[in-house]
């Protein structure tokens, strides 16, 4: 004996799992199974049991299960159920349906009626997987092929031509900075660089410690990472900016400098008016800069001649002594003091030691004792000249000529020199301007120290006028030819009307500011 079971028919849920792309599980839940619980009685028994309800189907909402079919099942009905049953696992592939595909139509599956229109138990052909499997792949590498031409563009973008510092350079328009000076320079331009830290006098504390050098793009900063750069677009490198230490200041006063002008035996210092200038000392270098804040007036050196009035006066003087051996100091004076003359002795410092008394005598008698440097300036090496001596080699040489002077006289000598050779000029005359305030040159040049003949500095000595300075020597050597001329010719200049006076007597003369 067989069973018939009825079972519903939910649309609905054919409708959902038809929305999720599968026939086969709306089967599954759907279809009515088929009873296989057959009795060994059945054979030769009737057809099953008509269904509940008016026998329709569709009336009751419900679609009859078909019992294990007998000896005579309906053969439409039969067919199309043993037929599904065989194909529901194999049915996976995705159907669109809807809820009206699924629900059976009213006269379905009873005999005579007529075969569905859409039948969702009907097998559908199977689709080939690997027709999909090649389709997919294809399009796979189209995507990946598409991608790939996309990221080359765009890392691999089309150059484009751009001015760096007045030179036309080809570039992806997204380089950095760094690409770009690289690709100008290789171009011909000149490779930016950082300024330098500075001292404040401008030399050099650390080259490249200074600004950073800039870069900009049409007149703007130009942006870190990639410039993205467009056709046509003007590129700046502009070289870093000096920096300089700090520092301190000081206000000073500026000392104004020394300008000699005029001409004559005569030198005189005429003072100038100091300035004010700012003193800067560098944190890190030590070095000092001056500033000028207030411009100095600078002095003069300013030569002359004496202008005594018409008084005929003479200035003798002689230099390099005193000279003990042979005794020519002490004949010189003899000689002056039988003419009742005055005369200036420009003494050699290191000379004064051998010759004291001389020196004594010639201050007690009225002579004038000057300095001509402590050693004739050969300090150094460099002999008579004073200008190429170091600056506190320079200021040593008449300081202790001052303090042998005063050594044996007892009294500060005047600030009256005469500079070894008559060199006097240039840096010099700032140098010593503290400590000199005359300079004496000659107007009448006796060349005795060359030893010429005593007829020669005959010759010399009496061309002296009024005012003039006569240049002779009583020390460096044998000045027997001086002794000579110079008794020879001072009783006739006496007798001309001419008197003999010092330096310090002949300065009185004139005011140098007004000559």
């Amino acid at each position: 004996m067989y069973h018939q079971h009825e079972t519903e028919f939910d649309p609905s849920a054919g409708d959902e799992m038809a929305r999720e792309g599968s026939v086969g599980a709306a089967l599954d839940a759907q279809l009515p199974r088929v009873d296989a619980d057959i009795s060994a009685d059945d054979k030769g028994q009737g057809p099953a049991e008509q269904p509940r309800g008016d026998g329709n189907a569709a009336s009751t909402g419900k679609i009859p299960r078909v019992s294990s079919l007998g000896s005579s099942p309906t053969p439409h009905v039969a067919h199309g159920v043993q037929e599904a049953a065989e194909q529901r696992d194999h049915m996976r592939e995705p159907v669109h349906t809807t809820a009206s595909d699924v629900a059976a139509p009213a006269d379905v599956c009873w005999p005579g009626s007529k075969p569905p229109t859409v039948d969702p138990y009907e097998p559908r052909p199977r689709k080939s997987r690997r027709k999909a499997a090649v389709a997919g792949a294809v399009v796979a590498a189209l995507v990946l092929a598409v991608a790939g031409v996309a990221a080359f563009a765009h890392f691999n973008p089309a150059p484009v031509s751009v001015t760096v510092n007045g030179i036309a350079v080809s570039v992806a328009p997204n380089v950095t900075a760094q690409q770009l000076e690289d690709a100008a320079v290789a171009a011909g331009m000149e490779a930016p660089v950082h300024g330098n830290h500075l001292a404040i006098d401008g030399s050099v504390i650390e080259e490249g410690g200074g600004e950073p050098y800039s870069v900009t793009v049409n007149g703007q900063a130009a942006p870190d990472g990639s410039l993205q750069l467009q056709e046509g677009a003007q590129v700046a490198f502009q070289n870093g900016a000096d920096t300089t230490e700090d520092f301190t200041t000081e206000e000073l006063p500026a000392p104004p400098g020394v300008e000699r002008t005029g001409t004559g035996a005569i030198h005189a210092y005429i003072a100038g008016t100091p300035g004010k200038m700012n003193r800067k000392t560098g944190a890190e270098s030590g070095v000092q800069v001056d500033e000028m804040t207030e411009e100095p007036v600078d002095g003069q050196l300013k030569c002359y001649n004496a202008d005594t009035g018409g008084d005929k006066v003479i200035a003798l003087t002689f230099d390099d002594g005193p000279w003990a051996n042979p005794d020519t100091t002490r004949q010189i004076l003899d000689i002056l003091e039988q003419n009742d003359a005055k005369a200036t002795f420009f003494t050699v410092g290191n000379c004064i030691q051998n010759a004291p008394d001389q020196v004594k005598r010639a201050f007690d008698a009225g002579h004038e004792i000057l300095t001509h440097s402590r050693d004739h300036a050969k300090g150094d090496g460099n002999g008579v000249d004073l200008t190429r001596m170091k600056p506190e080699d320079q200021i040593a040489e008449i300081t202790e000529g001052y303090d042998a002077i005063e050594a044996v006289t007892g009294q500060v000598p005047a600030t009256v020199i005469r500079a070894p050779g008559g060199n006097f000029d240039g840096d010099i005359l700032k140098t010593l301007e503290p400590y000199v305030t005359f300079e004496i040159g000659w107007n009448i040049d006796t060349m005795d120290w060359s030893r010429p003949g005593t007829d020669e500095v005959e010759k010399q000595l009496m061309k002296a006028g009024s005012g003039d300075i006569v240049l002779m020597h009583d020390g460096g050597g044998d000045r027997s030819e001086t002794v000579e001329a110079l008794a020879e010719c001072l009783p006739k200049l006496k007798e001309q009307g001419y008197r003999f006076v010092t330096i310090d007597e002949l300065l009185a003369y004139n005011n140098p500011e007004d000559m």
